[in-house]
């Protein structure tokens, strides 16, 4: 693989969209994304204060991407680490930990103190991201409420 990563920005996310739905939609989280509600949560993060994402592309074609927010937090700067996705044929071949080095490395340029996320328990993404030096808090919970319309 030669991979090419760079900031994420407007031009990329109908093709953000595209793999995110492909990626999702298949085993084992099994999504019901569209192309259109993709691009909406994707346009959404792109376009919140503290945005900060990547593209990694292998000969011109997108693999994988990383996005979240950077937000204050009373001892520093906050990282949520928000979507991160490889393409399926592209997973276990170093897209994912590269885009992650380069996103650590821009983190840690701007004075990010801490990154943080939600993955599916006992899933690839809670593997991949043990791998990667992130832990299971256990002082937070995961709350949920859903509301009839």
């Amino acid at each position: 693989m030669s991979l090419q990563i760079t900031p994420l920005n407007d031009a990329h996310l109908k093709e953000c969209a595209a793999l995110f739905v492909s990626v999702f939609n298949a085993e084992p989280y099994n999504d019901l994304w569209t192309q259109e509600t993709a691009y909406k949560r994707l346009h959404e993060m792109v376009h919140s204060p503290g945005f900060l994402g990547f593209v990694c592309h292998d000969a011109g074609r997108m693999v994988g991407l990383v996005v979240g927010c950077a937000r204050q937090w009373y001892s520093g700067r906050v990282y949520e680490l928000q979507e991160m996705c490889v393409a399926l044929d592209a997973q276990g071949k170093g897209a994912g930990s590269q885009l992650m080095r380069v996103l650590e490395v821009e983190l840690a340029r701007q004075g990010v103190t801490l990154s943080y996320l939600m993955t599916r328990q006992g899933g690839p993404g809670e593997v991949f991201y043990s791998r990667k030096g992130y832990r299971v808090n256990v002082n937070t919970v995961v709350m949920l409420r859903q509301f009839s319309i």
